[in-house]
């Protein structure tokens, strides 16, 4: 069964208001939604990415340089921690795996998520691996790359207009280093 994959959707993030917001557009929110919806509708496995943190976490920092730090956001248990409703739906809820995670990378071994993304790829066993989320240049990044070195067998394929990134620059720099690795891009209309 093929998958889904959306990383870290929530509204600290894409919510204009989100303490670390990447300023996605509506459209973005909706590319995500029409996703969700395609997945749905062709019984794909779905999958989530949450940054969830505590005080205390590596990953924030009162002084960020905004490479290995950032200011505080996704604190568990707030609002700003939730997926957006454009990417929740009650039925695939009850079906999907969410991981939290407190560092970017879903691949971390040192927080135990990526045992569970892991196991869930291997129970699947997809053909293709659609990704969704935010942000391009970090969570995305990380998430795809982990993708296509644990299973260089699969598809994997970034949905274009489903993505939004923290700068122009760093976006294309990643998207274009994610296509030299072999990771595909498809916008929604060609799935």
């Amino acid at each position: 069964m093929d998958i889904l994959w959306i990383v870290d959707a929530q509204y600290d993030f894409i919510d204009k208001k989100g303490k670390l917001s990447v300023n996605a557009p509506e459209e973005v929110k909706e590319n995500m939604r029409k996703a969700l919806l395609w997945a749905k509708k062709n019984n794909l496995a779905i999958g989530y990415s949450l940054d969830w943190h505590n005080e205390g976490d590596v990953e924030l920092s009162e002084k960020p340089d905004f490479k290995d730090t950032f200011p505080e956001h996704c604190i568990a248990n707030t609002e700003g921690a939730h997926l957006i409703s454009e990417v929740i739906d009650e039925d695939i809820r009850k079906n999907c795996l969410i991981v939290k995670k407190s560092v970017f990378n879903v691949w971390d071994k040192t927080y135990g998520a990526a045992n569970k993304v892991e196991k869930f790829v291997l129970e699947n066993n997809p053909s293709n691996i659609y990704i969704i989320g935010v942000a391009t240049d970090v969570c995305v990044r990380y998430a795809a790359l982990g993708f296509i070195d644990k299973f260089s067998n699969k598809n994997i394929i970034v949905i274009e207009d489903a993505i939004w990134g923290i700068s122009p620059q760093t976006s294309k720099a990643t998207i274009a280093e994610m296509k030299s690795k072999g990771i595909h891009f498809k916008k929604l209309t060609d799935l």
